[in-house]
């Protein structure tokens, strides 16, 4: 077993390499110590096991890298265990035989990249756990910007819960039922002095006939409205806003009714409060939305400079076909946003598979099919970015309703996935690609005019269609969208 580097400057991120071949443990540990982190070392399942056990993860985050074929269990038997250990450590497999079904396998089961054995895995290795760990960082910020979120709506709902209403309640047109401390207040009377007495049997001074006013008109069933300036017994005449709502019995009577006033000026300040609160809320969750997924941008960058430049052409055709649709400035910024991302889960596919030159097999291309369920996963871990989730999971499906991942056809498609789908079609066609060369604009655009109804939906092919003459601004990176 290898000791803990204390060089590295990842202090916060450990990798422990549950290797049998000593020879190539040795190899593994010192590159990931040379490439910056800390390393542990097991040379079977049941002493990885007990380390995973003692690991302290308040001092460090710990990542797996697994042998598949260990000499007292397989590492999906390992996996199983910690499995029901509760254990969420993340994990890469490496084998010595390249077997597509185990990797899909594998994959399925949360691993985070599939490797093989070969000439260049001691190299690949830093790359691998750059990204893995900087997916990690990325979620960790998702949480705290939740919590953080959460807070926030928290403190509003204080907010409200401390307004202080004047609340009472009637049992005919003319006697009270139980009141609050703050009508009995602003009265200037005593809570046992009101209930349950006449208005003609109250002390003229207790009674405020805007108080009164619309009674019988409540024990008939109609909600009562009034706002009114009313004398108070400090001297100073108060605005006050009531509202009286009827209380209906099983019978279809009015059996009694609630009544709620409150001080104009007072809730104007609170109103204003509110307002900033909530306006504040809003600013928080923006500039989080923002936050979270340039950081998910940027990592997106790091992983394939191909995938940062088709992302962007992608965001920047569905932004301007959007704002041809709905020019709400929120949602066409939804869809630019989703365009930025909508590859997001290719990061989870093994690279080897992702730019294979040749044609993949049906379980390499069924791994592929995973990335809009990847992504999308990803994305939803927010709260606030649910429908762009949404939009992400769907941009392959197809209009004909034989895309994926779940079948669905026409306004079943949600319309940002729909839009991204002919974005997406019409950039990869005219980009070149390992595999092939690309397509002239004009083949591309004659593509999706054939495609129209099958794979695309023909309205959004001629909206994109459209754009061809015009040339409004667009973006020319990530952020949001400049409108003019």
């Amino acid at each position: 077993m290898s000791d803990i580097s204390t060089k590295s400057p990842h202090r916060s991120r450990c990798v422990l390499v549950v290797e049998d071949d000593e020879g190539l443990q040795k190899l593994i540990i010192k590159r990931m110590q040379k490439a910056g982190y800390q390393t542990l070392g097991a040379n079977t399942a049941r002493e990885a096991l007990k380390l995973v056990l003692q690991w302290n993860e308040e001092n460090s985050e710990l990542v797996l890298l697994l042998d598949q074929n260990l000499p007292d269990m397989t590492g999906r038997e390992m996996l199983e265990v910690l499995k029901k250990q509760n254990s969420r450590i993340p994990f890469v497999v490496m084998t010595g035989q390249g077997d597509e079904r185990l990797a899909v396998e594998m994959m399925k089961l949360g691993a985070a990249d599939y490797l093989l054995k070969d000439l260049n895995l001691i190299d690949l290795l830093p790359e691998v756990f750059n990204r893995l760990f900087a997916r990690l960082e990325t979620e960790q910020r998702l949480k705290a910007a939740e919590t953080l979120i959460r807070a926030a709506a928290e403190e509003h709902r204080i907010l409200l819960d401390n307004m202080q209403f004047q609340v009472w309640y009637l049992t005919d047109p003319l006697t009270y039922g139980a009141v609050n401390e703050t009508h009995a207040a602003f009265l200037g009377a005593r809570k046992e002095e009101l209930e349950y007495k006449n208005k003609l049997s109250l002390p003229e001074n207790y009674v405020i006939e805007a108080f009164w006013r619309g009674n019988e008109a409540l024990f008939k069933g109609k909600v009562v409205q009034i706002e009114e300036w009313v004398p108070h017994f400090s001297g100073e005449d108060r605005c006050i806003f009531i509202i009286k709502k009827p209380i209906i019995g099983e019978k279809g009577k009015v059996t009694s009714a609630v009544c709620s006033a409150e001080d104009v000026t007072e809730r104007k300040r609170a109103e204003r409060a509110l307002l900033e609160s909530q306006e504040q809320i809003r600013i928080q969750q923006l500039k989080f939305q923002e936050d979270l997924l340039l950081s998910i941008i940027q990592i997106l960058e790091l992983y394939d400079i191909y995938t940062r430049g088709h992302s962007e052409n992608v965001a920047r055709y569905s932004s301007l076909i959007a704002r041809k649709i709905n020019p709400d400035p929120d949602w066409v910024k939804q869809v630019y946003w989703a365009g930025l991302v909508h590859d997001l889960g290719k990061m989870l596919v093994p690279t080897q598979v992702l730019n294979k030159p040749g044609r993949l097999t049906d379980e390499e291309y069924e791994l592929v099919k995973m990335h809009p369920v990847w992504g999308a996963k990803v994305l939803m871990t927010s709260e606030k970015l649910l429908d762009i989730g949404r939009y992400v999971l769907h941009h392959h499906e197809r209009y004909d309703g034989q895309g994926y991942p779940d079948r669905i056809s026409g306004s079943e498609i949600p319309l940002a996935s729909r839009i991204i789908c002919v974005a997406d079609a019409y950039d990869a066609m005219t980009s070149h690609r390992s595999y092939r060369t690309p397509l002239t604009p004009q083949q591309a655009k004659a593509e999706l005019v054939q495609n129209k109804n099958l794979q695309f939906d023909p309205a959004i092919v001629d909206i994109f269609l459209s754009l061809n003459s015009e040339s409004p601004e667009v973006p020319e990176g990530p952020g949001w969208p400049r409108y003019t």
